[in-house]
């Protein structure tokens, strides 16, 4: 009989395992009928009875099954080798199980009453029906655990919401069902039954663990945990029964049922480890870097082979996060990555961990350019993201708050202390602040600014020195020191609120810096959300000089979607307000200001310009050609940031319209938002 029925059960054969079921008590009940009836039922015919309802039943479920020998040689040769490999430790794992749960019937009516035993079987009825349920649905996915890595997450989530009502109700509403049954006689029972639930519920938890290990042929796991529970059952008998009566024996049912599933666990996780070993990993990647082959060399240096599901940034900014969610669940990725250009500088880090929580991975990671790196599990995401994600939200209303009070205060205080700083003797010292809420690491047309301007400055004999929230590239340290202020990632959950906080931040650093050695002027590079120039001028009295490259709040509005607009307004207006004089590149900004009121004596154009020393002939050019095989060709070049500012999708269908007789080749160097949008322009035109 439990040969057949572990045939069934690897053949999912469930429909001809329910019939064995219901045939053998059937067949008996019948026999046993019919004995009555003639008048001869001793116990042994009944016995009879017994092995011929077994014989029957068997031999209908043979018959059923259609069993073929052919090859019978080799398939007896192969059942004795797994029997040696696997189960002789099922077979003394399920000796050890049975006698230790046999027990019970013995030693509580020897240690206590036979009418105890009663009621100690009285209060399992209900709770081993629970745990049989859980059984059951492992049974039926016997054979497909065979072929999966994993137990699948709808089984586990099914199983504890059936296992979690089942517990309840067996201890709000069996005590009822029990005296309803049994009479007020049942009552002793009742008190049994939340220690006898929670052994339910852990005993049916583990199930699904167990089939899983028995599918995969882990017979030696589930005989060490047979014996290991089976110890813990018969200690407790032989030491808590005596002690602690009827109530001892069932917590500690209970407490040995948390063991069981405990282990099963455990065990069950050794094995999905050793199997996602030997197979390729499954990974989503958000790259935000703008290096996307940066990023593809450290998955591969820490993961090996894997099929990776790439998202670039246009990708992960475009269409519904909802439908994008869902899409990335049923791809069923076990590992989410954020691959961005510098960690420190990434905002929203914690709704993008909850997103690749929500899409059902095992782990997500943080990962930056310079091989900085976070791993966040399941549980660190649960237990301790999401809570500091509410403080954040909570706090960023204080830091609106407050930076919406000092603006307020500085555009009043701005006007009634006038700047009377005097100049030391020798040469000019200059302090740059640098606020701009990106990485100083990445090449690009702002840190080529701030170059061009240093050099400027060292050639006309001044002094310079840097406060930055970040190391600038290009920048001698030795010829121009820098004081980098690190920015802080307390509030990050949205970009706008990490502006804030640093701007506060940066600002209270930056004036001790400045008091410690106050320079002859401040020069400032305008950007978003910042202050620091205004009140470390105000409360120092040194001239604050503004580079202002455009308004904030204008690209807001058209290009960047930025919230807080208002806000972004008034520190835009301090801006324009406290600074002694403004710095422009071009006219028409000249006039964008005098048109919001702003003084005309007080800005200067100082033009955009590229350095003749560095674009020239003889610098390279040619080897490059050669390089990109285009020695003969009119190069048109463009250097810079794929942005809406510099017009790169004009430019993109400009050179769609050059006929391809032309003698040009146009070579495009930098990164950005709007590269793929570019290259996918002119592939489309060929």
């Amino acid at each position: 009989q439990l040969c057949l029925e572990q045939i069934c059960q690897g053949l999912n054969q469930i429909r001809l395992l329910s019939l064995l079921r219901v045939l053998l008590p059937a067949t008996t009940f019948l026999s046993v009928l019919l004995l009555s009836f003639f008048n001869h039922l001793t116990i042994l015919t009944a016995l009879f009875c017994s092995l011929g309802a077994i014989v029957f039943s068997c031999a209908i479920i043979i018959l059923l099954l259609k069993p073929s020998f052919s090859n019978l040689k080799q398939n007896i040769s192969l059942v004795l080798s797994e029997t040696k490999r696997f189960g002789f430790d099922i077979y003394f794992g399920r000796i050890t199980t049975m006698i230790s749960t046999k027990l019970d019937g013995i030693l509580i009516p020897l240690f206590l009453s036979a009418a105890e035993l009663g009621y100690y079987n009285i209060g399992q009825k209900f709770p081993d029906n629970l745990t049989s349920l859980s059984r059951s649905m492992a049974i039926t996915r016997f054979k497909t655990f065979a072929n999966e890595s994993e137990v699948r997450r709808v089984i586990i989530q099914s199983n504890l919401l059936l296992l979690t009502s089942g517990a309840l109700s067996l201890i709000l509403i069996a005590p009822y069902l029990l005296v309803l049954l049994y009479s007020e006689k049942a009552i002793p029972a009742i008190v049994l039954l939340p220690a006898f639930a929670i052994g339910a519920f852990f005993g049916g938890m583990f199930q699904p663990y167990n089939a899983f290990l028995a599918a995969h042929g882990q017979g030696g796991e589930l005989r060490n945990i047979s014996v290991f529970i089976g110890i813990i059952n018969i200690l407790s008998l032989f030491f808590v029964l005596p002690r602690f009566g009827l109530m001892g024996a069932a917590w500690m049912v209970a407490v040995a049922s948390t063991i069981n599933f405990s282990l099963h666990y455990y065990y069950y996780r050794l094995v999905c480890q050793a199997k996602a070993r030997k197979q390729p990993h499954h990974i989503t990647m958000v790259d935000l870097s703008n290096d996307t082959a940066t990023g593809l060399n450290w998955v591969k240096e820490k993961y090996g082979e894997v099929e990776l599901d790439l998202v670039n940034k246009a990708e992960a900014r475009s269409g519904s996060q909802l439908a994008r969610l869902w899409q990335m669940r049923a791809q069923k990725r076990e590992i989410f990555i954020v691959f961005c250009d510098r960690l420190e500088w990434q905002t929203r880090r914690t709704p993008m961990l909850i997103f690749g929580l929500l899409i059902g991975c095992k782990e997500c990671l943080l990962v930056d350019t310079h091989s900085l790196s976070e791993r966040n599990s399941r549980l660190r995401i649960i237990f301790l993201k999401i809570p500091h994600l509410f403080i954040e939200l909570l706090g960023s209303f204080l830091v609106i708050i407050f930076s919406w009070f000092l603006t307020a205060l500085m555009q009043f205080l701005v006007k009634w202390r006038p700047i009377s700083w005097k100049p030391k003797a020798g040469l000019p010292q200059i302090t740059f602040i640098r606020t701009t809420p990106t990485s100083g690491s990445q090449t690009g047309g702002a840190n080529s600014h701030i170059n061009g301007f240093t050099k400027g400055v060292l050639e006309n004999k001044a002094k310079l020195n840097f406060i930055s929230n970040d190391g600038i590239s290009g920048i001698n340290k030795e010829e121009t020191p820098i004081t980098v202020i690190e920015p802080s990632s307390f509030f990050n959950a949205h970009r706008m609120i990490f502006e804030l906080w640093n701007n506060l931040t940066f600002t209270f650093y930056a004036l001790g810096k400045i008091r410690s050695n106050p320079p002859d002027f401040i020069y400032q590079r305008y950007s978003r959300f910042t202050f620091a120039g205004v009140i470390i001028s105000w409360l120092t009295g040194i001239p604050l000089l503004l580079e202002f490259n455009g308004s904030e709040v204008w690209v807001g509005r058209h290009w960047d979607d930025a919230s807080l607009l208002w806000l972004l307004e008034r520190f835009e207006h301090l801006n324009l307000q406290a600074a002694q004089l403004i710095f422009v590149v071009s006219e028409v900004e000249k006039k964008n200001l005098i048109n919001t009121h702003v003084a005309n004596e007080k800005i200067f154009v100082n033009f955009n310009g590229v350095d003749p020393e560095m674009f020239r002939p003889s610098q390279g050019g040619e080897q490059v050609r050669e390089q990109l095989a285009i020695s003969d060709k009119i190069v048109i070049g463009f250097v810079g940031t794929f942005g809406p500012w510099h017009g790169v999708l004009v430019l993109a269908e400009a050179i769609t319209k050059i006929p391809k007789e032309a003698n040009c080749h146009f070579l495009l160097i930098g990164e950005g938002n709007l590269k793929s949008k570019v290259e996918e322009v002119v592939k489309t035109h060929n």
